[in-house]
């Protein structure tokens, strides 16, 4: 018997706190039972409802009517319904959205004599809803920019192409003198193109979560000094120094991806030096913490560039996108740097990050975990 007791007592706790409103009608709708649920939607008491109200007494307006022309009908017709929706008139005035499954109970007559209803709230699912919708919206402005992308990119591959073409016809038609200039010019084009094609690679790599992470001995210094030797040249057009400032507090040999490291930071230095027409591109690393043999290291490439507007600063790190369209007409590029380099630094555990100010210069950072060889 206790047993017995124990399980309705717990049945009876399941119906009074379930999560939707459960209610037991008569066949015209008069309520017998109800659980607490609903009446903590409605905003009434049990005795205010119970043997004392019909359901469609506590319907909105627009509600009642269709109950009466619609549910009602179909429910004596069928004897169930489900997913009906309709709006709860709240004591406060307010109106609750929600959705209805309903269970009919026939006598020996035929008619109705009981009805079982469970209530749910439509909040969350409209809710729901509306987050599927901008999630569709956000996918088909996704697809768009990668059209367009695409149509930059085309037009991008396009040029440098048709001057290696171009220089090639003239070469053929008049050899040297001046033929030292157009091998340069059509060497700097078809670096252009392998850099674009690269780029497509990487991100494509990256997206399909094919590029893995190696883990071999290296000296950081050596990795820094290698980003500088190779962008040295291009800034030296610009007549930009490129500075390095590493922390002697840092461990001389580490443990990682000096590559994908080294990869990551020539795309960071490579960007600052595009859009800097004066002053310095700084790279920098030292230590934020550290463990046993485990060492976080915060590196950072600094400009005095033309700097990124507060309100675009995380469109730059977007696929396909720029912080200005404007800029892909005035600096070139296609905008995939930046998201190449965050997707090789969350690879290593970190998370690209900027500072900037509009004619002040950028500043990007990430912090990745790396491990002291030895």
């Amino acid at each position: 018997m206790r047993e017995r007791h124990d399980c309705d007592e717990a049945l009876d706790t399941f119906f009074d706190e379930a999560p939707c409103g459960l209610l037991l009608t008569t066949g015209d709708g008069g309520i017998r039972a109800v659980n607490q649920t609903f009446l903590d939607w409605i905003g009434y008491a049990r005795h205010e409802v119970v043997g004392r109200r019909r359901f469609d007494e506590l319907l909105a307006a627009p509600s009642r009517i269709y109950h009466e022309t619609h549910y009602a009908p179909l429910l004596r017709l069928q004897g169930s319904v489900d997913e009906i929706a309709f709006e709860l008139a709240q004591r406060s005035g307010q109106t609750l959205p929600v959705f209805l499954n309903a269970v009919g109970k026939r006598g020996a007559s035929g008619e109705l004599e009981q009805i079982r209803l469970a209530v749910f709230a439509a909040t969350s699912r409209r809710a729901y809803e509306r987050e599927l919708l901008l999630a569709r919206r956000k996918s088909e402005q996704a697809v768009k920019a990668k059209a367009d992308f695409l149509a930059m990119f085309a037009h991008e591959i396009r040029n440098p192409l048709s001057a290696v073409l171009a220089d090639m016809g003239l070469m053929q038609r008049s050899p040297p003198p001046g033929a030292a200039k157009r091998v340069a010019r059509m060497h700097a084009s078809l670096d252009r193109v392998i850099t674009l094609l690269n780029n497509m690679l990487d991100i494509t790599r990256l997206d399909a979560d094919k590029m893995t992470l190696e883990e071999t001995e290296f000296e950081l210094s050596n990795v820094l000094q290698a980003v500088v030797h190779t962008m040295r040249p291009l800034a030296a057009n610009k007549c930009l120094p490129v500075q390095l400032a590493l922390d002697p507090a840092l461990p001389a040999r580490l443990c990682g991806d000096p590559m994908k490291l080294g990869q990551a930071l020539t795309n960071l230095v490579g960007n600052a030096i595009k859009f800097t027409e004066r002053g310095s591109v700084t790279i920098g690393a030292k230590p934020v913490a550290a463990s046993r043999k485990n060492v976080t290291v915060q590196f950072a490439v600094e400009d005095t560039g033309i700097g990124i507007p507060l309100e675009r600063q995380q469109l730059i790190f977007d696929e396909y996108m720029q912080a200005d369209p404007t800029i892909a007409r005035k600096f070139g590029g296609t905008g995939l740097g930046l998201a190449i380099t965050a997707k090789l630094v969350a690879l290593q555990g970190g998370k690209l990050s900027v500072f900037s100010e509009p004619g002040r210069g950028s500043v990007f950072s990430f912090e990745i975990p790396l491990r002291e060889a030895g």
